[in-house]
């Protein structure tokens, strides 16, 4: 009912079964608490799961988005702080850059449209892009380490209460990846990886037209999924570049502005703290 968008009628019945409930049922219910304007009531909800479980990415994206309806400074502190966000570009020639590209094409050759994903008008690659044996993604795999390596010096001091911050200093490891090819009226809707760190968007392919400043195939970071109806703008916004890598906290809500026509190609993974 909630995601419908009948929020009070969703409220009543949530109201109904506040016991003894697991983690996903507090997020989907403050989901709808935003949707309805019981910002204050979420954000107690939120702030609570995340002295539970410090790495509720879920809980995180939302708690952030109650901070900037309230114009609260800890919003800043989250995902405002200079260096959590970084576009870094890939330590790859450009032959080796037209290698990587012309594998993931022919991956893309035998890939569908993902059920139940962010992509719309798209295929995505299956499984973990990283553990098959192209040397090419062998190659790109390398460069993507060193660049996280880059990531982490030009992040903020470590800092124990932050969800990124807390793990400044841990070892790091990609613990999933894949590559999504958009075509014709092709976007991402705006979305979070729930079980990562650091998410990540590394570009091979874009059409013309993401040139206009703003416009078409941009990358918004920060703007949440239109159902929650915050109003709320993007809080960083990149053009695509083939050959750059743009890196952010994975409790950052992040989509895409929908191309015309084209190909959008990109690989993107997820990095949490190793096991």
């Amino acid at each position: 009912l909630g995601e419908a968008g009948m929020g009070s009628e969703a409220e009543r019945l949530f109201s109904q079964f506040d016991q003894h409930v697991p983690a996903e049922w507090h997020i989907a219910r403050c989901r709808n608490l935003i949707r309805i304007g019981a910002v204050d009531q979420a954000e107690r909800r939120l702030f609570d799961l995340t002295k539970t479980k410090m790495a509720d990415v879920s809980a995180w994206s939302l708690l952030d988005i109650c901070w900037r309806l309230k114009g609260d400074a800890r919003h800043d502190w989250l995902h405002g702080q200079a260096g959590l966000v970084q576009e870094i570009a890939l330590p790859l020639g450009l032959q080796e850059l037209a290698d990587v590209q012309q594998c993931l094409l022919k991956i893309h050759e035998t890939s569908a449209p993902p059920v139940g994903q962010s992509v719309k008008s798209g295929n995505q690659t299956k499984g973990a892009l990283f553990a098959r044996r192209e040397p090419e993604l062998a190659c790109l795999k390398s460069a993507l380490e060193d660049i996280l390596e880059d990531y982490r010096q030009g992040l903020p001091k470590q800092d124990q209460a932050h969800p990124l911050l807390s793990m400044r200093e841990a070892t790091w490891e990609v613990t999933s990846s894949w590559s999504i090819r958009l075509c014709g009226r092709g976007k991402h809707a705006p979305h979070i990886h729930p079980k990562g760190l650091i998410s990540s968007a590394c570009y091979f392919e874009v059409p013309a037209e993401v040139s206009h400043h703003g416009g078409p195939g941009w990358l918004d970071l920060g703007v949440p999924p239109i159902n929650l109806e915050t109003g709320l703008p993007a809080l960083f916004s990149f053009q695509p570049k083939v050959g750059s890598c743009i890196l952010f906290p994975s409790t950052l809500f992040h989509g895409t502005r929908p191309i015309s026509h084209g190909n959008r190609m990109t690989v993107a993974f997820d990095v949490t703290v190793a096991r």
